[in-house]
């Protein structure tokens, strides 16, 4: 199976749907208009103009609540994976095309989606925090991560803990910004998950110059 990048991960399967459950009476903390996501996402789908909104266990941000599909190792509520497709659908839309951002948007989305334990999701968190890095502190094109990219999977990479203990902003910030400020809530948004993973930041540096060096072939730990 092809992961978020389009890379051949490891022992990857099929990602299964995933169902939501009718949230108990005080799980919703508040209601909102959600319509308008459901529509970048799922088409012309009717969707309810009212939803209910719970917090996705991944990332920790108010999504709505409702069943559906969702990654099949990144463990996220539906409603979250549902955000993360109208942002994607988005990017997909613009003229042109900006790798950079593109790049940012997959790499900051998986890696606040960590709380699987998977050797599947540990690679993926793994590979999307350096290239987070390299994208962060070296300004390094999401053109260019695209391609070194391949070279970084294919390794069982610890699992980092502990985790951040929350994120500042996450899919939802993006989905809710207008189009003229989108492009800014998506550098923060890759910029301050970078920052909230800095209690691994020496050990993701020393992976990331190991797999630059010339004739890298594999990561040490």
């Amino acid at each position: 199976m092809a992961g978020l990048l389009g890379v051949t991960l490891d022992a990857a399967t099929s990602p299964p749907e995933t169902t939501g459950t009718v949230p108990d009476e005080g799980a919703v903390s508040r209601w909102c208009d959600c319509s308008r996501h459901a529509q970048l996402f799922f088409g012309a789908v009717s969707y309810p103009g009212l939803v209910g909104e719970v917090r996705c266990f991944g990332c920790g941000a108010l999504v709505p609540d409702h069943s559906g599909p969702a990654h099949g190792y990144m463990l996220s509520s539906p409603g979250c994976w549902a955000l993360y497709g109208s942002v994607l659908a988005w990017r997909n839309a613009l003229p042109g095309g900006d790798g950079t951002m593109a790049q940012r948007i997959v790499d900051t989305y998986a890696v606040q989606h960590a709380t699987n334990r998977d050797r599947r999701n540990r690679q993926s968190v793994a590979v999307h925090l350096m290239s987070l890095c390299a994208s962060v502190e070296h300004g390094t094109s999401g053109t260019r991560l695209q391609k070194l990219i391949g070279d970084w999977t294919h390794h069982d990479y610890p699992l980092l803990v502990p985790g951040p203990n929350g994120y500042p902003v996450t899919v939802r910030d993006v989905a809710d910004a207008g189009q003229r400020s989108r492009r800014a809530i998506v550098d923060d948004w890759a910029t301050s998950a970078w920052a909230a993973w800095s209690a691994h930041h020496d050990t993701v540096r020393a992976w990331l110059a190991q797999a630059t060096q010339p004739g890298a072939r594999r990561i040490k730990r």
